[in-house]
């Protein structure tokens, strides 16, 4: 996903087609996560955002786009979950085909890299299954950490 600023108005757009009700509170996150460019926590996030965002409203505003899949959940390393965006532009937003994300997490650092994402899950699935997405973490050392 390019990461080109993005206005209220298409950041509206992205959380109306999947569903998910439009508050200031959630375009200030979404806004956060995608120009953050990385997996992020909701600390992360409170600290980042251009307006001041308590605890509650962020995890409330994470856990809809979790619903909707707009956001993936990365168990953290170190304790509290971090959050990315699933690739997923406005275009694709309504698109139900299923698709595969792939995340990658250093056990050595702790870094979260959001891999491609395949749009079918037949290499995946053997038999015939009505799957709409699903998400494969790989965990194991970053190039950084193994030249170390």
């Amino acid at each position: 996903m390019p990461h080109t600023r993005l206005t209220d108005s298409d950041i509206t757009i992205i959380l109306k087609k999947k569903g998910i009700y439009v508050t200031n509170t959630r375009i200030t996150v979404y806004r956060t996560m995608y120009e953050h460019k990385a997996s992020i926590n909701t600390s992360q996030i409170q600290k980042l955002a251009s307006a001041k965002l308590d605890r509650v409203s962020v995890y409330r505003a994470l856990q809809a786009f979790r619903k909707k899949g707009l956001i993936a959940e990365i168990p953290g390393t170190r304790g509290w979950p971090r959050y990315v965006l699933t690739n997923t532009s406005a275009a694709e937003v309504s698109d139900k085909t299923s698709r595969v994300n792939i995340y990658f997490i250093c056990r050595s650092c702790g870094a979260i890299e959001a891999s491609k994402t395949f749009r079918s899950l037949a290499e995946f699935v053997p038999v015939k299954l009505d799957i709409y997405k699903a998400e494969l973490l790989l965990e194991g050392v970053c190039s950084n950490c193994s030249r170390n």
